[in-house]
């Protein structure tokens, strides 16, 4: 029951994640942001980081936003204190206009 729980919130939270898009600049080109390692256990990165994206925010199940980082080529971005589980990796651009979102699950 509380698997079935959180698949349910998970599925609600990327539903709504993806109704808060913004439609891409250049639809010919749609972005794709590869997460690795995923999943992950203390940290993760991010394989290309389009140059619109300059915010990138971790949200739980719940969708309380429980980190932010600014979004760096190359970069390493800690997640080694959080607790282990499923959480949306939400890029968005300098206007706070989301760009993508991604799954990302800690262990």
């Amino acid at each position: 029951m509380k698997t079935r729980l959180l698949l349910f919130f998970f599925a609600c939270l990327t539903l709504a994640a993806k109704a808060q898009q913004a439609p891409p600049t250049d639809p010919v080109r749609p972005v794709h942001i590869r997460i690795f390692p995923n999943p992950a256990s203390s940290y993760f990165r991010i394989d290309h980081v389009p140059a619109r994206v300059t915010e990138v925010y971790l949200y739980n199940l719940i969708g309380k936003r429980v980190r932010h980082f600014s979004a760096q080529p190359k970069a390493y971005y800690d997640i080694s204190n959080l607790s282990n589980g499923l959480y949306l990796v939400q890029f968005a651009d300098a206007s706070g206009n989301v760009v993508t979102t991604q799954r990302l699950h800690k262990r």
